[in-house]
């Protein structure tokens, strides 16, 4: 054959086998010549960008670019012609396709550059990667959220090989151990662990590793942790293991149970709560098919209702329910089967289960509903709510607490952008903060921030925007929330950062502390407030155990004996006893632990003290008794009584004094009475003489008598009336003392009305309005004498009033002032009032206004008068055994309070 002929056969197979690669080929392939021109393509290219060869073929490449790129082509390809240098030709790189369609998509371009015939051709090579790109943007979106959870949440989480060593760890494991993780990556995580269970950890992991018995992994256990600092702590370990890469690895989750532990030994030593449920029960979980009989059931349903699965599965469900539910269940079950109604299915209820030994206990109950393969079947969760309802119905006997916050809440998570507007939450966020999610989602989120952290926030969030300085970023903090009721929380927020196809979320875990903070100030406030009990206290306190061995005693105890601490603790107590009571002490203590026959615990008696030096003293002692942790303790009080020994002595001498003295006193009084009658009375026959005289002289020699003679007179006429008005007062308030006041039961609205009454005529003239809005109580008294003091305080208030307006308010009310040193709240007094709308007085003549003939204005003025009223009325009320005082200020009005003896 020809060689000619032989290279045209080749030229030709060649041909057809490239067709046949480019007709067959996946990616698109598209040859341009040096302007761009598309010179060929294959069918892939019609079927990735949508256009038929000939709408392709002669067209300039860039058809298939979007902006910019498709303006840009051209200047790229002519500027390699010019200088030859490459940016794309021979290497390869992701770039942007444009369908006809008009939509983009990702491909990867290579291309590659022939001569041919003298001519430069350029073939591309063009792969779709919308599918890929989409892998890489779910595995970076996946991987992200995973680095933000673990960097955001509050548990340390540890990763370990099979030998131990750490491999990973969260931010969390660094503040909860004290180190940075340089410190811990790559060591044995038996550095995480106090003696002695750090020699023994690795010999656990081989154990599993050679026999696959699994003591702690998929369970989770209370165990011990140490920290860098050697403190230990408790901690709950949960621990998974997988397969990676032919590699075992064992993932840690690690939460610090220290707060829980404190609280459950502050429950111990509590007399209040002597038990506390401390398992943390996994939920019980049963699956039934549409009949109700059980398919399935986990080990916690073992536990809490007392079968074996072997006893259960292949049961109906009714079995672990009380009458009437077990004979209605297939009932119910049917309905929904037949009606679609649901009254459990996806909503969830409390109801009553029962156990195999017979005994019934109330539980949540929430069930779900799945159709698996052409079949229904039910999944139910159970969660025991036993000690829930117990600590509900304890809440509601208790008059201090009403209400009860039972929830365990999930923390909660929500995303914001750089912006702070919220992104996502989840519904303990709602639950936490008491909106609904429609509510949030899209607002700032420092809407959830009281005063002034609301404004500032945005400005925090810029500033570490711009700066980078993290403030609580990757570090959590205790900081503030704010409730839709605008109520404030203390709450513990930590915060991670993640980058989301270019943009920055930050993402924040919530947990409200508000009761962990209660309990931390409480505790602190307690210890302080004990300390300073005991520090500040006057009385000596000691505590002994039931041997009489003393165990702690204050600062009183030493001054008070002359002991110093390190002397008597641990010492018996008896030694602070004189003879013959030390040697007697262990018996009687001995017997009250016996026979529980109380001699002085609880009651409290006098006994004497003997101190270092020897001396004897007289002291007051009351014991106590506490069971502490299953010890019997006795707190003795114990007060020096010497100067209340001595001083009661002196009381009896002075008392015996204060005796004569008083009967002097009362002697002195009747006499002053009886003088002041007597002289009052005696005094008025000559001043009758007298004015009698005067008033003949005005009379008959009025005519002889110049005017001055005539004014004179008329002026000791007046002067002879004044006398027999004061002396007409001093008679009246002199009887007071010597008249004996007759006490009966007396209706005090009685002696108002009466008083009202007789001085209608004068209260109508004067248009004064007389107010009592409510009924007075009956009282212990005279009413007559009564009646004087509410004339004498009525009178006042017409007098001393020039208001248009006028009215007098009388009433009574609780005494509401200040208690004396030895006043008793239970025995204070009611107090009865006069108020008027009149004049006023002047502080400073409170008290002058009770003295005998004390006027503040001219003796003429508002109707004149001798001063006495008042003294009167204080003499009334102190011989019922009360007191009286006023209140009042100048232009508005006066109030005078009363009150009358105890039991009134």
């Amino acid at each position: 054959m020809p060689i000619k002929n032989t290279v045209d056969q080749a030229i030709l197979d060649s041909e057809a086998r490239t067709r046949a690669v480019l007709a067959a080929a996946v990616d698109a392939i598209i040859t341009i010549d040096e302007r761009g021109t598309i010179e060929s393509m294959n069918p892939a290219s019609e079927r990735l960008f949508g256009y038929t060869s000939t709408e392709m073929m002669g067209k300039n490449v860039n058809m298939l670019m979007p902006a910019p790129y498709q303006a840009e082509h051209d200047g790229y390809l002519k500027n390699y012609i010019n200088t030859g240098i490459k940016k794309i030709i021979g290497i390869g790189r992701e770039v942007v396709g444009l369908r006809k369609n008009g939509t983009n998509f990702p491909m990867d371009l290579a291309v590659s550059e022939v001569q041919l015939e003298g001519r430069r051709l350029f073939t591309g090579i063009v792969r779709d990667i919308t599918e890929r790109k989409r892998a890489e943007h779910a595995l970076l979106d996946s991987e992200a959220r995973t680095r933000a959870v673990l960097a955001a949440a509050v548990d340390a989480i540890i990763t370990i090989d099979e030998q131990g060593i750490i491999e990973s760890m969260n931010p969390a494991s660094e503040k909860l151990f004290g180190y940075v993780a340089a410190e811990m990556i790559g060591k044995n995580v038996n550095m995480l662990m106090p003696a002695p269970y750090q020699a023994e950890h690795d010999g656990y992991l081989q154990n599993y590793i050679n026999t696959g018995i699994k003591k702690i992994i998929g369970i989770g256990r209370e165990v011990t942790g140490l920290r860098k600092d050697g403190s230990t702590f408790p901690m709950d370990l949960a621990v998974s293991e997988v397969l990676l890469e032919g590699q075992r690895l064992f993932t840690g989750i690690v939460r610090d149970i220290t707060e829980r532990k404190q609280a459950e030994h502050a429950l111990l030593d509590s007399e209040a709560r002597t038990r506390a449920v401390l398992a943390a029960a996994v939920d019980a979980i049963i699956t039934i098919d549409e009949r109700g009989t059980i398919e399935s059931m986990n080990p916690a349903s073992e536990k809490l209702f007392g079968y074996v699965a072997a006893e259960m599965i292949g049961k109906n469900v009714n079995m672990l329910m009380p009458a009437p539910y077990q004979a209605e269940h297939d009932g119910y079950l049917q309905n929904y089967i037949t009606t679609g109604v649901k009254k459990i299915i996806g909503i969830g209820r409390e109801v009553v289960g029962l156990r195999k030994n017979g005994t019934s206990f109330p539980m949540d109950l929430a069930v779900s509903e799945v159709q698996l393969e052409g079949r229904r079947l039910f999944t139910g969760i159970v969660r025991d709510i036993t000690e829930r309802k117990r600590a509900e119905h304890a809440l509601l006997d208790s008059e201090a607490r009403t209400r009860a916050v039972l929830a365990a809440a999930v923390d909660a998570i929500i995303t914001i952008d750089e912006r702070g507007t919220i992104e996502s939450m989840n519904p303990a966020s709602e639950k936490l903060f008491g909106y609904v999610a429609a509510e949030m989602i899209g607002k700032n989120v420092n809407m959830l921030m009281p005063s002034p952290y609301q404004a500032e926030h945005d400005g925090y969030l810029q500033n570490y925007i711009n700066t980078g300085i993290k403030k609580i970023i990757g570090i959590g903090r205790e900081v503030v929330g704010l409730r839709k009721n605008g109520t404030s929380f203390p709450m513990d927020l930590a915060v991670s950062e993640v980058l989301l196809e270019g943009r920055r979320l930050f993402t924040g875990i919530v947990r409200d502390i508000t009761e962990r903070k209660r309990a931390e100030h409480a505790l602190l406030d307690s210890e302080a407030r004990t300390r300073a009990i005991l520090a500040a206290a006057v009385d000596a306190i000691i505590t002994i155990d039931e041997r009489g061995i003393i165990e702690s005693m204050n600062p009183a105890s030493e001054k008070l004996f002359g002991y110093v601490a390190t002397e008597m603790i641990g010492l018996n107590v008896n030694m602070l006893m004189p003879a013959p009571y030390q040697a007697e002490h262990d018996g009687y203590l001995r017997n009250y632990i016996t026979t529980g026959e109380r001699k002085i615990i609880g009651i409290g008696r006098e006994v004497v003290g003997l101190r270092k030096d020897g001396s004897t003293f007289p002291m007051d002692l009351a014991v106590s008794e506490v069971l502490l942790e299953g010890r019997r303790l006795f707190t003795g009080i114990v007060r020096d009584i010497s100067e209340r020994k001595r001083g009661e002595d002196r009381l009896k001498v002075i008392a015996a004094e204060l005796s004569g003295r008083n009967a002097d006193l009362v002697r002195s009084n009747q006499e002053l009475d009886a003088f002041a009658y007597i002289a009052s009375h005696d005094l008025k026959e000559p001043l009758r003489g007298i004015h009698n005289y005067a008033t003949f002289l005005v009379e008959d020699y009025s005519e002889i008598l110049d005017e001055d003679g005539r004014s004179k007179l008329m002026t000791l006429t007046r002067l002879t009336q004044r006398l027999d008005g004061l002396l007409d007062s001093l008679l009246e308030f002199s009887r007071l003392g010597r008249v004996d006041f007759t006490l009966n039961q007396t209706d005090m609205n009685e002696v108002v009305s009466e008083v009202i009454d007789s001085m209608r005529i004068t209260l109508d003239a004067k248009h004064v309005d007389i107010r009592i809005p409510q009924e007075l109580p009956r009282v212990r008294g005279d009413k007559v004498m009564l009646g004087e003091v509410y004339r004498n305080l009525i009178t006042n208030a017409v007098k001393y009033n020039e208001r248009s307006d006028k009215w007098i308010e009388i009433g009574f009310q609780p005494d509401m002032r200040p208690l004396k040193p030895d006043e008793n709240s239970k025995r204070r007094r009611t107090v009865y009032f006069v108020r008027d709308n009149g004049l006023g007085i002047p502080q400073k003549h409170f008290d002058v206004i009770f003295r005998i003939f004390k006027r503040l204005h001219d003796r003429e003025a508002f109707g004149g008068g001798t001063g006495v009223g008042l003294t009167i009325a204080k003499k009334v009320v102190e011989r019922h055994g009360g007191e009286i005082w006023v209140e009042s200020q100048l232009g508005q009005g006066s109030t005078f309070y009363f009150t009358l003896a105890e039991g009134d």
